[in-house]
This record gives structure tokens, sequence and C-alpha cells, in this order.
């Protein structure tokens, strides 16, 4: 009888840690590993989160569905590649440093594509084609245009504290960053000491400037850590040009053309100036959303604004599951919380359509303002317009729209309080 309610204890245990798992994430499921005498052993794999690094990942295995002690795992930070010796076998190998390997079977297709991408997705490298398939480029290169660019990148291995390009120097190549992060850094008009503007991770892009009319020199780019990058050399560039100009229509407008005018004929940046919209365009990452795949849900934390470049997102009523509100190109959203530090989403995003968003994290907001001087009111201009027109004073009631813009422009601005500050007395 003991025994029993030690069993039922256990699973009850195990259940309600499934289900956590479960509702986090997708991944966890049945694979047989190959043992050192080639024997196969099946494993039940979780993938379970690191206690403090949200960007980590465990990786463990389990006797059985229900046991609660793994029988052995790695990190996520240890996968340096993964390879498919025997596709048709649902066979792979997951590398990991010092020569270790991982020896993988996967019980069908689906699964063995589940898990797969999902190693590859923590893989310091990949192959070319996998890499841009994961970045924005996807948006817009799919299929022979994706391969042909894709098999003109060749793998760079930048070591930490190395600069990629000083301030004065036009990029000479592309780049994906594969592992690793890089910082941007630009200087104020009133001091030539470079601060630190943002930071690019995995699937973020280096050097786009190479695809511009005129090259970017405003800016040094320094590798935070050791950097894995998948590099496109400019005179390769001009080649894959010349030969797919699909191509170059497609890079050009994303990283050119189409960003500026984006950021131009959006609300929250069109009344900056050309030279902070350049600094600006520094700070943009690249965001592909497939059609019907989340933005971002309620009640995650909300870290940075979004802005429709292609596409169309919609934002979820919470009771009824409907479209609410749509946001259609240059149109912005999240921008709002996005100022608020520890804040969580309100409402829930999701893209409509196909959809290429740009970025702006709240780290690199805040120094784009304390680099450039302005105030958060030039940003959120638009907002408070908004939200004086939506007011119950009867004194704002009687303004015209200019009047209200004219009121916002020269007399308001923008404080953020963190919970229990008394704001008077």
């Amino acid at each position: 009888q003991s025994i029993s309610r030690k069993r039922m204890f256990q699973f009850k245990l195990h259940a309600k840690f499934a289900k956590q798992s479960n509702e986090k994430f997708e991944l966890v499921g049945w694979l047989e590993k190959k043992g050192k005498l080639g024997f196969w052993k099946p494993r039940f794999f979780r993938v379970l989160p690191h206690r403090s690094l949200t960007s980590i990942k465990k990786i463990m295995y389990y006797s059985d569905q229900t046991s609660m002690k793994c029988v052995g795992g790695f990190s996520s930070l240890q996968i340096q590649r993964v390879s498919v010796p025997n596709p048709k076998k649902l066979v792979m190998e997951v590398h990991l440093p010092m020569n270790k390997k991982f020896t993988l079977r996967a019980p069908n297709a689906e699964s063995f594509t589940r898990w797969r991408e999902a190693f590859e997705s923590f893989a310091r490298t990949m192959s070319p084609e996998n890499i841009v398939a994961r970045t924005a480029l996807s948006h817009y290169l799919k299929g022979s245009l994706l391969s042909s660019f894709s098999k003109r990148l060749r793998v760079t291995e930048v070591k930490q504290g190395e600069w990629l390009c000083r301030r004065g120097q036009a990029s000479r190549e592309f780049g994906i960053i594969s592992a690793g992060s890089i910082g941007i850094f630009i200087s104020s008009r009133d001091s030539k000491h470079e601060k630190l503007l943002c930071t690019r991770g995995r699937y973020d892009f280096v050097g786009e400037d190479i695809f511009a009319s005129a090259p970017e020199d405003s800016r040094s780019i320094q590798a935070l850590e050791n950097c894995v990058i998948y590099t496109l050399k400019e005179k390769d560039c001009i080649r894959l040009f010349k030969r797919h100009p699909m191509i170059a229509q497609h890079l050009r407008r994303m990283f050119h053309t189409g960003l500026l005018k984006c950021l131009e004929s959006t609300s929250l940046f069109g009344k900056l100036n050309i030279l902070h919209l350049a600094k600006l365009r520094l700070a943009v990452r690249f965001v592909a959303a497939r059609a019907n795949r989340y933005v971002y849900e309620r009640d995650d934390p909300a870290e940075a604004l979004f802005v429709v470049m292609d596409g169309e997102t919609g934002m979820i009523q919470p009771v009824y599951g409907m479209i609410q509100k749509r946001f259609l190109v240059n149109e912005s959203f999240g921008e709002v919380c996005a100022f608020l530090p520890g804040t969580t989403r309100k409402s829930s995003i999701v893209a409509t359509r196909n959809s290429l968003l740009l970025q702006i994290d709240t780290r690199s907001l805040e120094n784009f303002l304390a680099i450039t001087n302005l105030s958060k009111i030039n940003v959120l201009h638009s907002a408070a317009v908004q939200v004086l027109h939506d007011s119950d004073f009867d004194f704002f009631d009687k303004l015209s729209d200019e009047g209200l813009r004219d009121l916002v422009r020269h007399h308001c601005e923008v404080q953020v309080f963190e919970k229990d500050h008394v704001v008077f007395e």
C-alpha cells in the first residue's frame, strides 16, 4: 500500500511537471538513442528551461514517460551542429564538443522533422540554406532564389572584441549571425565618444549597407562574444545580383529603400529628421512572421515595439478570439508597453498574412533617445494625441486636431513610474 501511494504521488507530480513542460515547450516525445555497442534504446526526451537564462535550454532524456530521474542530457549551448546521415531511416546526429555525439532515431517522419529543426535551432553552425530559411530573408527568398543566395555564403569565425568595421569604413561583406552577438556603436553630434546603440544576435544581419547605393560608415561594429557568421563578399554579391536581378530587387527593398520608407511613413518616427532616422535604422531587427502565427501573446514580457513593413497583423479580442484591430503596412503596435520595463502585453498579436516586421527592442530605443537627446514624446507623439482625444476633459474636446498636436508637441512629456511609486502628494 505504501509503495502504491508513493507511485501515485510520483505519477501526480510527473503529470503536473509534464503539463507545465508541455504548456511552455511542445518539444517532448520518444526517440531512440544509439548506445556505445550499437544497440538502440528508447528514451523519452524533454526540452526544459534554464533556471535563470531564457535563451538556454536543457535537453534531458528519461527511461520512460513517467520517470522523474533523468538518464542523461546536454545543454543547448553544447550543440555544435546537426547532421543527417540517413534521412530515409529517420536518423540524425547531434554533435557536441570533444567529438562527442548523440545518434538518435525518430519513430516517424513528423517527429523526425520536429526534433531535427529544434536541434538545428540550437546548433552553433548549420547548413547555409537552413540558416537563411530561419532568418527574415525567407520572407522574400524562397525555392531557387534561396538556394542561389545560400550557396554563396561562407562560414567566418570572429573572436570576442574584434572589430568587424570601424567608424568611417564601409562594409565589405554581408553577414548572418549563426552564434554569438555583435554590438553597433554610434556617437552623438556633441561627442565623438561612441556608445552602444544595440546588440544583434542569432539570425540577425550585419553589413546590410552593401545593398544600399550609399554605404553606411557612421557606426562601428564589434563582436561582443566569439561569433560564427555566414558571410557574402561584396564581389560575390555583385555577381549574384547580375545573375538574379530579382534577389537584388528584394534585398535593396528590404535593407534600403523599403526600410527608410517604412520608418518615414509610420506615425511613430515620421517627425524625426533624416539624421535621426539614419541612426534609428541601425537599431532595427527584421522579423518574418508566418500567417496565423503569434507575434506575441497576452502576458508575454513587453520588450520591443513593431512596425509592419510588409503583410498584415491583427490584435486578438481576448474573450471571443476574433480580430479586434488590424495593423497594415507602415503601422506600428506594441509601442506603449515597450516603454514600461517589466510590464507584460495586454493583448495578443497574430500575423493574418505572411508578414515582414521591423522590431526595435526597449533597450535599443532607450539608447537611441539618450544618444540623440530626444525625449519619449518625440516617439509617442501620436499615441499621446490619441490619449487626449479619447479623454473626458471638455478642454481637449474643444481643441482641433492641429491644436491637440501642437499641445502635445510643445507642452507634453512622457514619464514612466514603477509600481507603488508616489506620483504626487
